[in-house]
């Protein structure tokens, strides 16, 4: 077992590992009280959805796909409703726009379980590609990444 996962880290690319240095480093940031301006928390939920829109749009996605896709996005942000709620402590008006947010240890767990879903879906797609017609696998997929391989 030890020697697949080896294989599996061995084989990640390099960018992976930048990528997820990064989420570490904004995933820490999120655990200490903080003043951003509006583009700071906006950022790097706004990247998943273009890179899932681009995923969509590459793969000539089904009606279905798409839907299901749109579907995780809704409840995905009808979720995070409270908890932005929750880190906003209040606003400081003006040129530039400023947030004062709460540190989360919360949002921490949920950007590594996001990252750890993603890159567990690729290792997969990469250990098993026979199972990439499976319905539900895709579907699933599809919710996840928001995006899905060609057929």
């Amino acid at each position: 077992m030890s020697h697949s996962a080896l294989a599996i880290v061995s084989h990640t690319p390099v960018y992976v590992w930048f990528l997820l240095a990064v989420v570490l480093l904004r995933a820490w940031q999120a655990t200490r009280p903080r003043t951003v301006g509006l583009a700071g928390p906006i950022i790097l939920p706004a990247v998943v959805v273009v890179l899932g829109v681009v995923g969509l749009v590459t793969t000539h996605a089904s009606t279905l796909e798409t839907a299901i896709w749109l579907g995780a996005l809704m409840l995905g942000g009808l979720a995070g409703r409270p908890l932005g709620h929750h880190l906003l402590l209040r606003v400081e008006g003006g040129p530039p726009l400023r947030l004062h947010l709460r540190g989360s240890w919360l949002v921490f767990a949920l950007i590594l379980v996001i990252f750890a879903l993603r890159y567990g879906m690729a290792v997969f797609d990469a250990v098993a590609p026979a199972t990439s017609h499976l319905p539900m696998l895709r579907l699933g997929e599809v919710a996840i990444r928001g995006r899905c391989r060609a057929s």
